[in-house]
């Protein structure tokens, strides 16, 4: 098989052609390349992984991060001579029909249309990519896989080669789904990004609202919301108002100004509503604020007094 075979996988099935579940102590692998799509693990300690497209890169591999190679891809496998490492490693092929098990497997071409985060992370331009396995579940996938693969090579039933087959095939659907959840908790998190740049730039706006936000970034008003909550822990509107009393308070501690003219320039429309968020917040009120930013004036002036005062009876 070719690596161009993964773009068309009509009549082409999958199977693991290499797999290790080992410690290393150290190991340096020249770089090389094989037309199979390989997810290497690593369970603990770290490991260096060389992959060269028009430069080569280097990139480290944490404990309980695994990095995707895709098909084709030059790359190389590096452990430091101190260094331990334990790895899980599972290689990838495809399969013509007459190789396959007399059982319905879906072709690589079904799987990609019932899985298409699949084929995404298999044909990633990038050539790799780096996961980090929360809670070490798809680990476990892993180790099904060479578990039956190993009891496949001991006991040659048709059951136990079906059992090896699908199993290849939940791995694969497991990565689909972490893939595919990382990439939607990526977007989600840009939504929240730029929400936030957006209510630190027009948080002086009294007539700003939460529709005219999620108009401008262009999702639904309860998606943003329910996102922002589940990756801030805080509410737009208390976070708006945090902005506005953090504004608040420093216009109050740098200048002379009003009460009132800071009300409304930092986007409220009645003292009222201006004290109660901002007494919630910082404590106290804006007038008692006030007072307490100018107590080291006061201080400073009365020991100044005092001095001078004791000066003229010395």
């Amino acid at each position: 098989m070719k690596t161009e075979d993964w773009l068309n996988g009509d009549n082409k099935y999958l199977y693991v052609e290499a797999y290790y579940e080992k410690e290393f102590h150290g190991f340096d692998m020249l770089i090389h390349k094989h037309p199979y799509f390989e997810i290497m693990y690593v369970e603990n300690s770290y490991c260096h992984v060389f992959v060269q497209d028009s430069t080569v890169n280097s990139y480290k591999i944490n404990k309980d991060q695994f990095m995707i190679v895709s098909p084709g891809s030059c790359h190389r496998l590096y452990i430091p001579p101190e260094n331990k490492c334990s790895m899980c490693t599972l290689e990838f092929k495809l399969i013509d029909a007459e190789e396959a098990p007399p059982v319905s497997l879906p072709s690589l071409n079904q799987l990609y249309a019932s899985c298409p985060a699949l084929k995404k992370v298999i044909l990633n331009p990038k050539k790799y990519e780096i996961i980090h396995d929360i809670g070490g579940e798809f680990l476990c996938v892993m180790k099904r896989v060479v578990d039956n693969i190993e009891r496949k090579k001991n006991d040659l039933s048709m059951e136990d080669t079906i059992l090896a087959y699908l199993e290849c095939y939940s791995c694969l659907i497991a990565l689909s789904a972490l893939y595919s959840k990382i990439m939607t908790s990526s977007k989600s998190g840009s939504y929240v990004r730029e929400a936030m740049l957006i209510l630190e730039k027009q948080f002086d706006q009294p007539d700003f609202t939460i529709d005219k936000l999620s108009d401008i970034i262009g999702i639904h008003r309860a998606y943003l919301m329910n996102l922002f909550v589940s990756q801030t822990g805080s509410t737009i509107n208390k976070y708006l108002h945090e902005l506005r009393i953090k504004k608040a308070a420093a216009l109050i501690k740098s200048t002379d100004s009003p009460l009132t003219d800071i009300c409304f320039e930092c986007g409220y429309n009645n003292r009222q509503n201006f004290t109660s968020n901002f007494k919630q917040i910082m404590k106290m009120s804006p007038q008692e604020y006030k007072n307490k930013c100018r107590l080291p004036d006061l201080y400073v002036y009365q020991k100044t007094y005092q001095n001078e005062w004791a000066n003229e009876n010395d």
